[in-house]
Formats: C-alpha cells, structure tokens, sequence
C-alpha cells in the first residue's frame, strides 16, 4: 500500500467494484473504460497527487489482478466545476484486453 491512506485506498476499492461491472470478457480484444475523479489543485509545480494517484493505481492494480492487461492510460481534464475551486476533474480512458 506504500504512502497511501487506508482510506483513500477503500474508497478506490469500492469505486473499483463498480468499474468490475463495465469492463469487458477477457476474449483477446482492445476494449477501453472511463473513470472519472477529482484531484486537488496545488500551488505547487512539481508533486505528487496523493489521491489521484491513489485511485488510479488501486484500479489498474485491481483490473491486472483479475487478469486483465493494461495497454494504455489517457488522462483528460474535465471542464472546471466552479463550485469546486480547489479542485480539478479528470477522465481516464483505461484501454486494455
């Protein structure tokens, strides 16, 4: 589990259990899904995002565990919430097989 919090972990574990619902048959195709969170904006350059790093690592590890193989992560920035000031979403496309 390394730096990340037992919490932030449980949390990605429960998110991981609805992601499991959408992921595709293990036939030897290309299939993609998208997860969605939000990340702290820091006034840092350079650092490390605890959670988001948390929550993406717990997926891919969660998806390569049930014998999935990950071939490619894209991140794309969501629209900024102005409700949500410090904050900045993100979409994962996580492609595997």
């Amino acid at each position: 589990m390394g730096l990340f919090t037992k919490d932030q972990t449980a949390h990605a574990n429960i998110v991981y259990k609805d992601v499991r619902k959408f992921l595709a048959e293990k036939d030897g195709k290309t299939h993609v899904v998208m997860v969605n969170s939000y990340a702290k904006i820091t006034n840092s350059m350079f650092c490390c995002e605890d959670k988001y790093t948390t929550q993406i690592d717990t997926i891919l590890s969660s998806m390569q565990a049930d014998g999935y193989e990950i071939i490619d992560v894209k991140v794309v920035p969501l629209n900024r919430d102005k409700t949500m000031l410090d904050m900045q979403g993100y979409s994962k496309l996580v492609t595997y097989k």
